[in-house]
């Protein structure tokens, strides 16, 4: 998987790849923490650069609501938000997220809406409020077993 990410990405700003900083990175760790790591590293999913109108219409990503979504994702804990659509409705959601679509510039959660009893996709850019919920914990699941659209669509650089 780091291959695909550090093809997504590019370079670091050392002049080397994520490639190999994944690499020493996960060799200084404890073994328990480069099974953690590996397992985050799974549940991330490098897709294909989305459209220039997509990425022109995009927003930046409010540090507050990228670190909650980042301790979420990495604890496995609920989140609470609130979420602007592509048509400017607003809703308040708790999710489960599961993984993260990573479709440079864009970042998108992967996540499970108990609410809606499905899968669903929000993107990061816009997110308005997170909140991290630790004692609310769930058990993470690959999230292409959540959205057979990443198969089904080639969103997934292989």
């Amino acid at each position: 998987m780091s291959h695909k990410l550090s093809a997504a990405l590019g370079t670091i700003p050392a002049g080397g790849t994520l490639d190999l900083a994944i690499q020493k990175l996960s060799a200084g760790l404890p073994r328990d923490a480069g099974l953690r790591l590996a397992d985050l590293l799974r549940r991330v999913v490098v897709g294909r650069p989305p459209s220039a109108a997509l990425c022109a219409e995009s927003g930046s990503v409010r540090p507050s609501v990228y670190a909650a979504c980042e301790g979420a994702f990495v604890r496995s804990c609920e989140l609470d938000l609130v979420y602007v659509d592509a048509h400017g409705a607003t809703s308040q959601r708790r999710i489960q997220p599961h993984g993260l679509l990573i479709q440079a510039p864009l970042w998108y959660l992967l996540a499970w809406d108990p609410s809606r009893q499905g899968g669903r996709m929000f993107r990061l850019d816009r997110i308005q409020t997170a909140r991290a919920l630790e004692s609310r914990a769930f058990e993470p699941l690959d999230p292409r077993a959540l959205f057979a659209e990443i198969g089904r669509f080639g969103l997934e650089l292989c």
